[in-house]
């Protein structure tokens, strides 16, 4: 991803770039991670390859409940964590622009969010918390921001909603039922 984000400054320099790493979420890369298995991971890499939809396998959050300990997830997502930072803060040092960096939101790993709730996992459609929706957002003044220079839009082809739909569902930001 860092190699990407530099070949992307040097391709387009007058365009915002956005990248972004997928730590600390599975696939768990490092020592407690790879003792945790990647069901949720192969669910979503066979969707992606093979087009399936069924989502019958089970998903990282169902081995935070029971499975392996809460901590050895955290264990796992914090060892993620520590592979990308390391890359983010290169990418930052070596840009002379303003740079913001962000995260995806967090996700209910354990937590009791309401008197005689249970723990949660994971972002299940309609579990409305700041947690879920909140993101972190620092703003690093390294210069002024890009001059970006509009230019015609490169279409990437048309793609119906039903995929999007599909997609985002998927990822685990909408429920099928409801649509967009």
């Amino acid at each position: 991803m860092f190699e990407a984000t530099q070949e992307a400054r040097e391709t387009y320099p007058s365009k915002r770039i956005l990248s972004h790493f997928m730590q600390p979420h599975y696939p768990f890369l490092r020592e407690t991670g790879r003792e945790i298995s990647h069901a949720g991971f192969e669910w979503t890499k066979r969707i992606v390859e093979e087009g399936e939809s069924s989502r019958d396998d089970p998903t990282v959050w169902a081995l935070a409940d029971g499975e392996v300990s809460d901590e050895s997830v955290r264990v796992a997502y914090d060892e993620n964590l520590e592979l990308a930072l390391p890359y983010v803060k290169k990418l930052v040092d070596t840009t002379d622009r303003r740079t913001v960096v962000t995260s995806d939101h967090e996700d209910l790993l354990g937590k009791q969010i309401a008197p005689f709730d249970g723990k949660r996992y994971g972002h299940t459609p309609g579990t409305d918390v700041d947690a879920l929706r909140k993101v972190p957002w620092l703003v690093i003044e390294n210069g002024d921001r890009r001059r970006i220079k509009p230019g015609p839009p490169e279409s990437k082809g048309v793609v119906d909603q039903t995929t999007v739909r599909d997609r985002l569902s998927h990822l685990g930001y909408t429920d099928p039922a409801e649509g967009l």
